[in-house]
């Protein structure tokens, strides 16, 4: 996968309805308008390529030289463990002749450009080895892991799913039907900064439409910032110490009005 381009302006986004901590966000496609703010998008002619429709996102690249990987990005940033399933329908992948392979794809991205680490998931059709998923962790210091499955379903659902420090890639062949693990690489626990779905016509002219009808996040911690999971700690001590002024500011009332007796 080529390095990610130049986040831009926000055109399209998903629908999120924000829970508390450690609660779930879900994109059914109703008022895809509504949290515009959750959302930026990136890529080539993003106003065009990354559009709202009725139930649905749509992904669409033409087969053009220059189009380069198009999508969206979370706004929000993922601590603990957590998930994302997306589920899709490929309505036009043209055979690629040439570069790495077209398709859509799911990324969790550690650093503001994914430079301390990431691990991505597509849906891709590969220059003579066909359909199929493609699983791939970039990590700092360590050799890239990547992995090739051979697939031919043209929807169903994909996700990422970090469990302390690994990821687990998540698979299904129906849109409905039961996720199942293909493969599980070594992670980073540190905090996932963005979130990326996108469409990739992976440096070739190659004509992609998708259509995304859902996707499901849930984490120990979801946050517009950064956040970071902390231990419980006990009472802090200057409760304590507010607790003490308050007592002996009464008990010097008492006094006081004792004294007016």
């Amino acid at each position: 996968m080529k390095p990610v381009p130049r986040l831009t302006a926000l055109s399209a986004v998903l629908v999120l309805v924000a829970p508390a901590a450690g609660a779930e966000w879900t994109f059914d496609g109703s008022k895809p308008l509504l949290l515009r703010t959750k959302f930026g998008n990136y890529g080539w002619h993003p106003t065009q390529a990354v559009r709202p429709e009725a139930g649905s996102l749509r992904l669409w690249l033409p087969a053009r030289e220059g189009v380069g990987q198009t999508g969206i990005y979370s706004l929000f940033a993922l601590a603990g463990d957590c998930e994302v399933i997306v589920t899709f329908e490929l309505l036009k992948l043209q055979s690629p002749r040439t570069g790495y392979g077209s398709g859509i794809g799911l990324s969790f991205d550690v650093g503001e450009g994914g430079e301390e680490g990431r691990g991505t998931m597509q849906r891709v059709e590969k220059p003579g080895e066909g359909n199929g998923h493609v699983v791939q962790t970039n990590l700092p210091g360590a050799k890239e892991e990547y992995r090739f499955q051979w697939n031919s379903s043209r929807s169903g659902r994909i996700g990422l799913r970090r469990v302390k420090k690994e990821l687990i890639f998540l698979a299904s062949d129906t849109p409905t039907g039961e996720l199942q693990e293909i493969e599980r690489l070594p992670f980073t626990d540190q905090t996932i900064r963005k979130v990326r779905l996108f469409a990739d016509p992976g440096g070739s002219p190659t004509a992609l439409d998708a259509r995304i009808r859902r996707i499901e996040v849930r984490a120990e911690e979801m946050t517009g910032g950064t956040p970071e999971i902390q231990p419980e700690t006990p009472t802090r001590w200057w409760l304590w110490v507010a607790l003490g002024a308050v007592c002996a500011g009464g008990v010097f009332w008492f006094w006081q009005a004792r004294r007016r007796q």
